[in-house]
């Protein structure tokens, strides 16, 4: 099959990938994407579906998740997938919570506004109004179903003539502008690995010297045991604050971190924040956890999801709840970058490590990366 040639290949058929695919086939390359298996079912469907501009400091990550959000909503105008532009609300139950979500705001007035607490009811039914002290409002974060828009991307693009898409084949060899499989092998000017599990079987030694480091997070999925509500923005608790780089620069996070550590260690400990997604089915989304390197465990913990709710009930009522699954996730984190992006060979890139932002970041990234290139010529390695 070496006859078959393509201008781009792309290797792993996550949210990484298909972004690249997606980028690849609107500038009409002949494209061909891997996944190894028959649908995509790690990190990229193990998460809340968000698309989170407020989680990014402003800067370049900010730009590219808004970006993002733009292509987001003209995929799901062209591939036909549900997407909710509902924004985000992030609610304070302490004053220096409030502080915090205050020093945010004067500096991005543009992309965020405070409410009292009878202003945050109005966008969101369920908040618990007598246990917080106010929130943040930004309109410009939105959901889509994960494992769905996963599905809806790869048969858009399985319609593209100038897109071969290979489910279910595991790549064993990347390199030098050929790609092997068990079931044959192809060429391609520029190979692109985006799928964390073949990237570690292929250049371990390359990703054992780098900066990156794995994430472990805990999620469940829970449905209302009496009708349904609709809770509106994506809400956040005031734990979110001190992980979203995004409010590093507020003048009182330190401050806040303080508290956290000493009246919350075991939130610490876990890298506990907790959030509220819904998607289209009207299930809530709860979560996450995030232990690191060598904490991981293949083992979920049930003191994680007891925390998660726990804190949860401050300001969302969890009583009538019912729980539909659980699950954890893993991906690759490269701290303080958009991404981890290695030149291998002359053809052959390993991308990885958008760190729990590539719903976020993906999008944007790839169509930015895929010009640089300049039409399928050089580029340098980077590590952005």
């Amino acid at each position: 099959m070496e006859n078959q040639s393509f201008d781009l290949a792309v290797v792993g058929g996550g949210i990484a990938g298909l972004s690249f695919a997606c980028a690849s086939a609107k500038k009409g390359y002949r494209t061909l994407l891997f996944e190894k298996d028959n649908a995509a079912c790690s990190a990229s469907i193990r998460n809340f579906g968000l698309v989170w501009p407020i989680g990014q400091p402003v800067g370049q990550r900010y730009e590219l998740a808004m970006k993002s959000r733009e292509i987001w909503l003209q995929l799901s105008r062209e591939a036909g997938f549900w997407i909710n532009q509902n924004g985000s609300l992030f609610v304070a139950t302490c004053e220096d919570e409030l502080e915090v979500l205050n020093e945010y705001c004067n500096y991005n007035s543009s992309n965020a506004k405070i409410l009292s607490p009878s202003e945050a009811a109005n966008i969101s039914r369920p908040i618990l109004t007598k246990k917080i002290k106010g929130a943040l409002y930004s309109k410009h974060e939105m959901t889509v179903n994960s494992p769905e828009v996963i599905h809806s991307l790869t048969t858009y693009l399985r319609k593209k003539k100038n897109v071969t898409i290979r489910s279910g084949e595991f790549v064993y060899e990347a390199a030098n502008g050929i790609i092997r499989t068990t079931a044959g092998s192809w060429r391609a000017e520029r190979i692109l690995i985006c799928s964390g599990s073949v990237t570690n079987a292929l250049y371990s030694n390359v990703l054992k010297q780098s900066s990156l480091t794995a994430c472990k997070l805990q999620m469940m999925k829970f449905r209302y045991g009496r009708g349904t509500i609709n809770i509106g923005p994506t809400i956040c608790g005031g734990l979110t604050l001190h992980h979203y780089e995004s409010f590093s620069k507020c003048p009182s996070i330190e401050n806040l971190r303080k508290r956290i550590r000493q009246e919350l260690p075991e939130y610490v400990k876990y890298g506990i924040h907790v959030l509220v997604a819904q998607n289209n089915y009207n299930h809530l989304l709860i979560g996450d956890s995030h232990e690191y390197g060598e904490a991981i465990s293949p083992f979920d913990k049930a003191v994680i999801n007891k925390l998660i709710l726990k804190y949860l009930e401050q300001y969302f009522p969890v009583k009538n709840l019912e729980l539909v699954h659980s699950w954890h996730g893993i991906y690759m984190k490269n701290p303080n970058r958009v991404a981890f992006v290695y030149q291998a060979d002359p053809t052959t890139f390993l991308i990885t490590g958008f760190g729990g932002s590539g719903m976020t970041l993906a999008p944007a990234f790839a169509e930015s990366f895929l010009s640089s290139m300049n039409g399928i010529t050089e580029i340098s390695t980077h590590n952005l």
